[in-house]
């Protein structure tokens, strides 16, 4: 059967997008984001290093990002 495994997401954004977020054009795609790295720990984080798809573990030098802006709202 299909296994479900839910995300629990922190509270507040990495600091490093927060800051992207309030000073960029807010229709600018996530390719001109230029911290990315400082995103993957705490993603990984969240996730506890499992991809949501295949709940592989993922390595950080591996790993993309496949979005920036929450897809709830978005």
């Amino acid at each position: 059967g299909l296994s479900v495994r839910r995300i629990h997401k922190r509270s507040q954004e990495p600091p490093a997008l927060l800051a992207y977020r309030k000073t960029a054009d807010p229709n600018r795609s996530y390719a001109a984001f230029p911290a990315k790295d400082e995103l993957r720990e705490p993603l990984l984080d969240d996730q506890g290093a499992l991809c949501c798809y295949c709940m592989r573990r993922i390595d950080a030098r591996d790993m993309k990002i496949e979005h920036y802006r929450s897809q709830h709202r978005h």
